[in-house]
């Protein structure tokens, strides 16, 4: 079962130490690691392509990223750490965010992430 935007935001309770990260591509291609307190993450990919790294799964353990994009000019990759050739999780594919404000959003349960959210074309 899918959620809404809306109900995602208001079931995360994101505490003082979450951030909100602002990912702006400056070269071609370039790629993001998140941290584990950086579970909402806003990218504008209007210029560049961009991937971006999920933490590793055994640590964010319970934890609930959410990732969107700004512009679907270029595409925005969700991989988990370890990248697409050797991920750290188990039935996890990258994901794609191609169109204006597609967006994701995937909670770890500590051996696989698990997909809450996925509004992409």
């Amino acid at each position: 079962m899918f959620i809404t935007y809306q109900k995602f935001i208001e079931s995360m309770q994101p505490t003082p130490a979450d951030v909100k990260k602002f990912c702006v591509p400056t070269g071609s291609a370039e790629e993001f690691a998140l941290e584990l307190y950086e579970r909402i993450v806003r990218v504008d990919d209007s210029s560049y392509t961009t991937t971006i790294v999920l933490p590793p799964v055994a640590e964010a353990k319970g934890l609930t990223y959410f990732i969107s994009v700004s512009s679907g000019s270029h595409d925005c990759t969700v991989v988990a750490h370890g990248g697409a050739t050797y991920p750290d999780a188990r039935n996890f594919s990258s994901l794609v965010l191609t169109a204006d404000e597609d967006h994701v959003a995937v909670m770890s349960n500590g051996v696989e992430w698990v997909l809450l959210v996925d509004v992409t074309t």
